[in-house]
């Protein structure tokens, strides 16, 4: 999952950044860049904490699926008699 998130996010810069430099006169291409990256740079650290907490919801499924899983095993134990 979180392969596939990184992944698409080239998909998404890419054309953004391709689009917004084709409106700008040649004059103004340079100054544009620089916002276009200043933007990118909030964007990514916000994608990066997303990212993390995505992390962190991904291994909370995974911990919930695996405790569902096991509790029906509980019902197995059974204490030793006592000698």
């Amino acid at each position: 999952m979180i392969v596939g998130r990184y992944i698409t996010i080239g998909f998404i810069f890419t054309p953004m950044h391709a689009a917004s430099m084709m409106l700008l006169p040649p004059d103004k291409v340079r100054m544009g860049a620089g916002l276009i990256n200043i933007m990118q740079q909030g964007i990514g650290g916000t994608v990066g904490q997303e990212a993390t907490i995505a992390a962190y919801q991904d291994c909370f499924m995974v911990v919930t699926a695996l405790c569902v899983v096991v509790m029906p095993l509980v019902l197995f134990l059974r204490r030793q008699p006592a000698e």
